[in-house]
């Protein structure tokens, strides 16, 4: 299976959005909620 997954560099350039997890749990929990208020926003 993780031989057929496109290239993470390729995955990463057709994302619309992407949320980065390598950093602390306070620069997570700021995009997601960053990204929580932008696919709510009316």
């Amino acid at each position: 299976i993780i031989d057929s997954q496109l290239p993470r560099l390729t995955r990463l350039e057709h994302a619309t959005y992407v949320i980065d997890n390598s950093n602390d749990l306070t620069s997570l929990t700021n995009q997601v909620n960053a990204l929580h208020e932008t696919l709510t926003h009316d």
